[in-house]
Order: structure tokens, then sequence, then C-alpha cells
């Protein structure tokens, strides 16, 4: 009996930080691009105003200067940068807690008792697109997309804290490593 409690009050505590998972991140790019030639970026398309992009840019815009290209002031970007953000629709996350007990009367005849309590909310999937392109040619290098499950009325706080993160795992193998050829 003593294991099955035990199993159980673990697996109860851990529950919380399993619904904790970070952005489900993809990339792909031109593997003929010559990554080591970019050094300045401009954006493509206008901010549409909103935090949530004010935020995205932001995050962009310090990934991209810890690789050392940085937004263009004078003269012509070697980069051009794409940003889209959307709802994506919603998905149910369900997470619950059972307990159970079991006592042996006699041989052969045991009772038990058993209770468990879920919960469900519902939450959006919000995904930032990322597109970098050659300025000279206009053709698409390097792109990566986030997707993460979010909770509506999330502080402006968790909000940033979440899109950076976001936009970190995004450009971590940004530039490309350049193979041997």
């Amino acid at each position: 009996m003593r294991p099955a409690l035990t199993l159980a009050l673990s697996l109860s505590l851990l529950a919380p930080f399993t619904a904790c998972t970070p952005a489900r991140v993809t990339y792909d790019y031109d593997v003929r691009a010559d990554f080591s030639r970019y050094h300045t970026f401009a954006w493509a398309t206008p901010s549409d105003g909103s935090f949530t992009d004010h935020r995205v840019r932001a995050a962009i815009e310090k990934g991209l200067a810890a690789k050392g290209i940085v937004l263009a002031k004078e003269n012509p970007p070697e980069l051009l940068v794409t940003v889209t953000t959307g709802l994506q629709g919603q998905r149910v996350q369900s997470t619950g807690v059972g307990v159970g007990i079991g006592l042996r009367i006699l041989p052969g005849v045991s009772v038990g008792l058993g209770t468990g309590t879920g919960r469900s909310r519902v939450q959006g999937v919000g995904s930032i697109q990322l597109e970098l392109r050659d300025s000279r040619n206009s053709q698409l290098v390097w792109k990566a997309q986030a997707e993460d499950a979010f909770e509506s009325g999330s502080s402006p706080e968790d909000s940033e804290a979440d899109i950076s993160d976001a936009v970190s795992r995004m450009l971590e193998r940004f530039p490309p490593k350049a193979e041997a050829r």
C-alpha cells in the first residue's frame, strides 16, 4: 500500500509542472546562403502598433544584435525581416489528480476508496513567424516559427517574458553553422 500511495502523491505534486512546456519551434534555411555576409537588417513590413508586435520586434532586435546583426540606420540593409504573429485557434488543457487507498479486511476480502478531481481550461494557441530575406534578391534565406499555448489575461510582464523566451528559442540555431564542403 505504501508504494502506491507514495507514487500517487508524487505524481500529484508534479502535475502543475508538466503543463509548463516551452514553445514548439521549427526552423528552416537555405543551405546555399552565406550567412557570414549579413550584418544589418530592416523591417520589411510596418508594425501594426500592438503591444504584442512591439514586444516581438524588440525581442527580435535584441536577439539579432546578440548575433552581430543590427538594425540598419543609414546604409541599405543586407536582410529584410518579416514577422507575423497570430492566434491559431484554441485547445483544451486538462489536468487531473486521483488518489486511492485500499484496505484488506479478511483474507481475500478488500475494500477500496478512490477520489479524483479534474480541471480543464481553454487556452489560445499563438504563433510567431519570422522570415529573413536577402535584400539583394528578396530570396528567403532563413525562417522560424514558434507556437505556444497561452492564457488570456496574463500580465504584460508574463507576456513579455514568454515572447522573449520564444524568440530566443527561435534564434538559437541562427545563423546555421557553416558546413565543410
